[in-house]
């Protein structure tokens, strides 16, 4: 056991007994700390050096002994190192290394010592307790800075890319959990530079961009309607009498001027405001009536046989130069006006796109016509 006597704080070199002929020894910033350490590593049977793990479950004797008290870090550094040159490999020294500052210094791994790091696995129990010691932990923005800077660049293997894939694919997430992660991202913006490297990367890996649907699509399907419209309500609600600045206007303007969404979108929007529509009917109210009824005075309506257009005039002047013709397709047919006068009489009617040319082959022209 760890010696009441042992003072709290201080470091130094000290040596362990397992035996009274093998020991451990080693340097330590708080003597009590780096041997409560040892301790609960030999008797839960995981102690990283196996030699000492092994001698510990055969003697059962742990007797640590204080050789020199040291403040200065770098003094212990060299003078553990001074030790080791003299003890490691002789008989009853449990050390593994031969260097103080724990590096391999050019030495590999044999594969046995491999093998045991991969068996090595910690217990649901510890992992528990760990998770339950770290909840409610903030880290510091220092300590995330370090983990960002750590983690720049790195690059999983694509065997582990495939696993984590297929944890994710049956992780659920709890209520809490979402609530919590919804809270944590309110307020957060984007920078320029990160939204850029995100669009150019989808840009360039249309495989990618198709992975992403194909996960959204996924997604939709596992939610439940009725909680997606709650949810839907429940945005409308928060966003009411939410009016956005100029500057907000323009720039949602500028991300999506020039945008063309593919056709599998615009059915899969379309089938969003079908089922929007069913579950939450809007209805206008007299105001907004009002505003749509002004919105579109003055506009007219243009046709080139197959799609209608209601435009301003001087929108739609383009198109009828272009071969449009003024006017709506509606249910009584479809296609081109064309006429023709036989005497003093008007004859006219619809064709399709296609025969246009041979009609006005035949002496016909477009539009109307006039009577008188």
């Amino acid at each position: 056991m760890v010696p009441h006597s042992t003072p709290p704080t201080g470091g130094g070199l000290y040596i362990i007994w397992l035996s009274d002929t093998h020991y451990y020894g080693g340097r330590a910033k708080k003597f009590l700390s780096r041997w409560s350490r040892h301790l609960r590593w030999l008797k839960n049977g995981d102690h990283p050096n196996q030699h000492m793990q092994n001698v510990y479950n055969k003697f059962g004797r742990f007797e640590p002994i204080i050789l020199t008290a040291i403040e200065c870090p770098d003094t212990r550094l060299a003078s553990e190192q001074f030790w080791l040159d003299r003890h490691v490999g002789k008989p009853g020294c449990v050390n593994i290394s031969k260097y103080a500052d724990g590096k391999m210094h050019g030495s590999l791994h044999s594969e046995e010592t491999k093998r045991g790091f991969k068996r090595r696995r910690v217990s649901l129990e510890t992992r528990k307790k760990i998770s339950e010691t770290l909840r409610g932990r903030t880290l510091s923005p220092k300590h995330r800075e370090n983990i960002s800077e750590g983690n720049r660049g790195k690059k999983i293997s694509e065997e582990h890319r495939q696993i984590l894939i297929a944890c994710n694919k049956t992780r659920g997430w709890s209520e809490e959990s979402l609530r919590k992660l919804s809270k944590s991202l309110q307020g957060h913006t984007r920078s320029e530079e990160s939204r850029r490297k995100q669009s150019e990367t989808i840009r360039s890996n249309p495989e990618l961009l198709q992975k992403a649907r194909e996960s959204l699509t996924l997604n939709r399907r596992k939610l439940d309607p009725e909680k997606m419209a709650e949810r839907a309500r429940e945005m409308a609600e928060a966003n009411r009498g939410r009016t956005r600045s100029e500057a907000h206007r323009r720039a949602i303007g500028a991300a999506h001027r020039g945008r063309r969404n593919s056709p599998e979108t615009l059915a899969r929007m379309s089938e969003a405001a079908k089922v929007r529509a069913t579950l939450t009917p809007t209805q206008h109210g007299q105001a907004t009536r009002e505003l749509i009824s002004t919105q579109q005075k003055g506009r007219i309506w243009v046709n080139d046989g197959e799609k209608n257009k209601r435009l301003f005039p001087e929108d739609a002047q383009p198109l009828l130069e272009s071969g449009w013709v003024r006017g709506k397709l509606g249910a009584c047919g479809s296609g081109l006006w064309v006429h023709r006068y036989v005497g003093e009489a008007l004859e006219r009617g619809r064709v399709p796109k296609e025969e246009l040319s041979s009609k006005l082959s035949q002496g016909w022209s477009r539009g109307k016509g006039s009577q008188g």
